[in-house]
């Protein structure tokens, strides 16, 4: 696969850190959120944070088996209802 510069592929252990949780966390969770809003740089409509900045956010790590679990709380609160 090739990546542009606005993508970056993260690999991990999965025996400490599931999928879908990472991507909740990553995309989702104000605590990383504001991480990243840190590490924003540039000028104009296109703000990027540098490959060295993604290496210091912070993940939260609980159990399997909790992540999974915030992972189905955190999509059941999408569906409307």
């Amino acid at each position: 696969k090739i990546l542009t510069l606005n993508f970056i592929k993260v690999d991990f252990d999965n025996d400490f850190l599931d999928k879908k949780y990472f991507l909740y966390l990553f995309n989702s969770y104000s605590g990383v959120k504001r991480q990243k809003e840190r590490m924003l740089q540039g000028t104009g409509a296109v703000l990027k944070i540098p490959v060295k900045s993604l290496n210091d956010i912070e993940i939260p790590i609980i159990s399997m088996s909790e992540q999974v679990i915030a992972f189905i709380v955190s999509e059941s609160e999408l569906i409307p209802g």
